[in-house]
């Protein structure tokens, strides 16, 4: 993990920092901002979470920011990443300062009341998530952290690269469907994309 670590520790603050913007943008826009703020949408985009604006602020970057360090640390831990395709290692560092600045400027548009399609931007980042790693699935060599990581997998390299291929065409496709599914009416698209997630989440499996 130290190699890791030292190889790669501008990278590792870079994308720390990057989670961290929204603190910025918050404390910019902190006197258009209400108190209590939304942070949370169900399933039709729908608001159903709320919380202090200090902690919509400062407190999901912070949790956010903390979630990359762990990402970090446990991916420098794997031994197994030692050779792991740079590719694959560059989905660690920026999947989660991207996830977060998409968020939480969703939660403080939503919070000024600026309308904001909350179920087709998730829908959007989600299939663009699933497609970019669906790409480079096939190039990720066998470890214990990133990954399709199941009993049939671990134990022979011969299955992980197999699975790893179909996964990488089906998390491709299904992620291309996902984002285009944000095309479509609000109402609509929960019924494409949770069928799709099983799918995309089965399919490995059952063929693994």
């Amino acid at each position: 993990m130290t190699n890791y670590l030292k190889t790669n520790k501008w990278k590792i603050l870079l994308s720390t920092l990057a989670t961290l913007i929204p603190m910025i943008l918050g404390v910019i826009l902190w006197n258009k901002l209400p108190d209590p703020m939304p942070i949370h949408w169900n399933v039709m985009g729908e608001v159903d979470g709320w919380a202090s604006k200090a902690v919509a602020v400062f407190g999901m970057p912070a949790i956010l920011a903390a979630l990359n360090l762990v990402c970090h640390i446990a991916t420098g831990s794997d031994k197994k990443n030692k050779n792991q395709s740079k590719k694959v290692v560059s989905i660690v560092f920026w999947l989660v300062p991207i996830i977060a600045n998409v968020t939480c400027t969703m939660v403080y548009l939503t919070a000024m009341n600026i309308e904001v399609n909350t179920l087709n931007i998730v829908a959007a980042l989600l299939g663009i998530v699933f497609a970019i790693i669906g790409n480079y699935m096939p190039k990720c060599k066998l470890n214990y952290t990133i990954g399709i990581k199941i009993v049939w997998t671990l134990e022979s390299e011969v299955n992980w690269l197999a699975t790893h291929r179909v996964a990488g065409r089906v998390w491709l496709g299904g992620g291309i469907i996902i984002a285009l599914s944000a095309l479509l009416p609000t109402n609509v698209i929960v019924w494409v994309v949770l069928p799709v997630l099983v799918l995309v989440a089965a399919i490995p499996l059952i063929y693994s």
